[in-house]
C-alpha cells in the first residue's frame, strides 16, 4: 500500500484519521467485504487511535467530504453536513505554514461560550454571512495555546483584518473573505503574511469523500 500526503509532517491537520480510513476501505475491498459507513468509521477510528491519533474528526471528514460540523456526544462523534457554498469557503479560508519544526499543541476553547460561538459560526456560514465569521472565529480562538511561530502569524493576520486559529501542529487556519468588488480582507491578509515571510498552502473542499477504485 502506498500513501501520499502533501502537507508537512507535524502540520496539525488530522491526517491519521484520513489515512486510517483509506487503509481500512482498501483492505475491505481486497477481502471482498462491503462495509457500511458506521463500520468503516468504527474500524478507522480504532486504527487511528492505535496509530497514536486522538480524534476521529478526520475520519468523518474523509468519509463524507464537504463541510462538516462534528459534535462529541456520550455515545459517539456525530457529523452533520452543512449546506454551504464550497467555493466561498475555499476563497475565505487559508492555511499558513509557520515553518517551525515544533509548536505547542492547540486545544478547543473551554468554557460556556464555546458552543454558542460554534453555533454562531455555523449559522453565519449557512446564511452566507462570511464577514461575520471573522469576529466569531477571533473570539473562538482567544486563549487557545499556540507556538512561537504561530503567535507571530496570529498577530499578522489580526493586524491585517482577518481571524486566525492555531492548529495542533505547525499550521494556522486563517479566515479572511475576499472583497466583493475589489481587494478585501483576504487580499490584505495574504499580502501581509507573504511580506512577513510565511507560506500560504492551497486548500480545496473535497465534496466526494471516500472513493475506492
Amino acid at each position: 500500500m502506498v500513501t501520499e500526503w502533501k502537507l508537512p509532517a507535524g502540520s496539525g491537520v488530522d491526517s491519521d484519521g484520513a489515512l486510517s480510513l483509506a487503509a481500512v476501505a482498501a483492505v475491505a475491498r481486497v477481502l471482498g467485504r462491503a462495509l457500511p459507513p458506521h463500520e468503516l468509521l468504527a474500524l478507522a477510528s480504532e486504527a487511528s487511535s492505535r496509530a497514536g491519533g486522538t480524534q476521529s474528526h478526520g475520519v468523518h471528514a474523509a468519509l463524507w467530504g464537504g463541510v462538516l460540523r462534528t459534535r462529541d456526544t456520550v455515545a459517539a462523534l456525530e457529523a452533520e453536513r452543512l449546506v454551504v457554498d464550497p467555493g466561498r469557503i475555499e476563497e475565505s479560508l487559508m492555511l499558513v505554514d509557520t515553518g517551525a519544526s515544533e509548536e505547542a499543541p492547540a486545544t478547543a476553547p473551554s468554557g460556556a461560550a464555546a458552543p454558542a460561538l460554534t453555533d454562531g459560526i455555523v449559522e453565519a456560514l449557512r446564511s452566507g454571512r462570511y464577514e461575520d465569521v471573522v469576529e466569531l472565529m477571533a473570539r473562538e480562538g482567544e486563549g487557545a495555546p499556540a507556538g512561537a511561530g504561530q503567535r507571530v502569524v496570529l498577530e499578522v493576520v489580526r493586524g491585517a483584518g482577518g481571524a486566525a486559529r492555531a492548529l495542533a501542529g505547525r499550521l494556522v487556519a486563517v479566515w479572511a473573505p475576499p472583497g466583493a468588488r475589489g481587494p478585501g480582507r483576504r487580499e490584505a491578509v495574504a499580502a501581509a503574511l507573504k511580506a512577513a515571510g510565511f507560506k500560504l498552502l492551497p486548500i480545496r473542499v473535497d465534496l466526494r469523500g471516500l472513493e475506492v477504485e
